[in-house]
């Protein structure tokens, strides 16, 4: 009888524990969530192989993957990169929650795989992919995960922004291509973001309704497949102003659910930074940078505002894209934008007074140092005299043991000389642009002469750079003529005041830049 009472008293306390599980611990993991202890969730309709390595392998699990992790690193001093791209996999199957497995995965998709690919098709898939491998399936089993987002952050910032690669304008092309029908400038981020719940819009929209109803009829599986739609005659049936409406709808649901992009997030990078052009990589590092800060530990947060600077950096430097087909090729330039100047001015101020007592600020301080210098000249050539000499000002005060020239205009034209010789890729790019840009301000104020003489400069510019290089293929700028039809796209488009767009649009439809061309230019 007591060995009976003893089994029921142990049946008692299980239950009493199992009981007593079941109502706290839903309350501890929410206690552990609000103080910012769970890194991940749980995660829900989890795939098949993941339950099955949780519930049967057990124990045993950790010791299975210890042994593929050793032959990774056995196959990586082996250069076997698509046998380590397998065993990645592999793990993390057994183990989704372990974020380095999805970084190293990715690395080694978008740098060691890749550049075995002879073809930029075939690299630019690879690198899509370990893109799509961190967005979708890392973030889904490490929803918290800061180091995740860095490493999709870093591979557009450096693999696909940067010069690098041989085949980097590929890439850059590439993804234009893809977010130029999504987004339609910064005014449409933000009415994108403001939309309401599509199914909430299709019960009070009776006409809004009708129209998708019919649209997925055609299977429509995808924006290009909708695309497709909005071209037949079924789709004229009904009023251009409810296809517009669906078709934002659609574009808005693609970025979200496709390329896990938040929009109320990107407009507000958008109010702190300025109207940022989505189609370059690195508006896009910009946006995973910043989100992962939101989970970085405070002592890792400068890797994230070291590739936030970095991006925004970029974007005075190349934040205007002209994309255009030009025959069977698709033209894809960039320019300086220098509505991010400000910006960037505010951003180094912020993070000056955020590391002001940390060991990184030397480097913040020699960064800010060369934007100061770049910026200067970069305005000198955008015509804005007056937003030059006040960066040189704040140069000067700030600066004073580097900078010895007193006279403003000395130190423009020194730096023009620098630039050309030593500049980098984007250094030299952008003053080309400038340069360019200026020369048709003059034209557009028939000011022939100064006209020519921007452009000649331009072309020196160029020219010395292009030799400076050695003519590396991945570090040719575009010629002349290309940047020529950017500028004045975008002069025409709202970059010159409305007289100045009239008279040069008059001036290019009488051919007076072509005369000028050929009579000066080559003299």
């Amino acid at each position: 009888m007591k060995k009976q009472y003893r089994y029921i008293i142990i049946i008692a306390l299980l239950t009493c524990t199992t009981v007593l599980n079941t109502r706290f611990i839903p309350l501890i993991n929410n206690m552990r969530h609000d103080a910012g202890l769970t890194r991940n969730l749980p995660v829900e309709n989890a795939p098949p192989q993941f339950v099955l390595a949780v519930n049967i392998l057990g124990s045993l699990r950790c010791l299975l993957i210890d042994a593929l992790w050793l032959r990774t690193m056995k196959l990586r001093e082996e250069g076997k990169y698509f046998e380590m791209a397998q065993l990645y996999k592999w793990i993390c199957q057994l183990e989704p929650q372990i974020e380095d497995v999805w970084t190293h995965n990715a690395w080694n998709m978008a740098y060691n795989i890749s550049f075995e690919m002879p073809f930029a098709e075939d690299r630019w898939r690879w690198i899509r992919q370990a893109i799509s491998l961190l967005r979708e399936e890392g973030l889904m089993y490490n929803t918290r995960s800061a180091s995740i987002r860095k490493e999709i952050a870093w591979i557009y910032a450096h693999k696909i922004g940067q010069q690098w690669d041989d085949m980097h304008m590929y890439y850059k092309k590439q993804l234009a291509l893809e977010i130029d029908p999504l987004i339609k400038g910064a005014d449409d981020v933000r009415a994108m973001a403001t939309l309401e719940d599509f199914e909430s819009a299709l019960k009070t929209n009776p006409a809004l309704q009708a129209a998708w109803n019919t649209a997925r009829t055609a299977n429509i599986t995808s924006y290009k497949d909708f695309q497709q739609w909005l071209a037949s005659a079924v789709a004229s049936n009904f009023p251009q102003d409810i296809l517009d409406l669906l078709d934002t709808y659609l574009r808005a649901k693609t970025l979200t659910h496709d390329y896990k992009l938040d929009l109320k997030t990107m407009v507000s990078l958008q109010d702190m930074y300025g109207p940022i052009e989505w189609r370059l990589p690195e508006s896009h590092a910009l946006y995973w940078a910043y989100q992962g800060k939101q989970y970085a530990q405070e002592r890792h947060s400068i890797l994230y505002d070291r590739l936030i600077y970095l991006s925004v950096q970029s974007l005075y430097r190349r934040g205007y894209v002209y994309l255009a087909k030009d025959g069977d090729e698709v033209l894809y330039i960039t320019g300086p934008d220098a509505r991010f100047i400000d910006p960037m001015f505010t951003l180094y101020k912020s993070l000056a007074e955020q590391y002001k007592d940390q060991a990184t600020m030397k480097n913040i301080h020699a960064s800010y140092f060369y934007y100061l210098q770049e910026v200067v000249v970069l305005l000198y050539a955008f015509n804005n005299r007056e937003g030059s000499e006040k960066y040189f000002r704040i140069l000067k005060d700030e600066f004073p043991q580097k900078v010895k020239e007193n006279d403003y205009i000395t130190f423009v034209l020194k730096q023009f000389q620098i630039t050309a010789q030593t500049g980098n890729y984007d250094h030299v790019k952008s003053l080309v642009y400038s340069l360019v840009r200026q020369a048709y301000w003059n034209l557009a104020l028939n000011q022939d002469e100064q006209y020519t003489g921007y452009l000649r400069l331009a072309n020196a510019v160029r020219s010395e750079y292009l030799r400076s290089t050695g003519n590396l293929e991945r570090l040719q700028l575009p010629h002349i003529k290309d940047i020529k039809k950017q500028v004045v796209d975008q002069a025409l488009k709202n970059d010159f005041p409305p007289a100045l767009r009239e008279n040069l649009k008059k001036r290019l439809e009488a051919g007076g830049e072509q005369d000028i061309d050929n009579n000066r230019l080559e003299q």
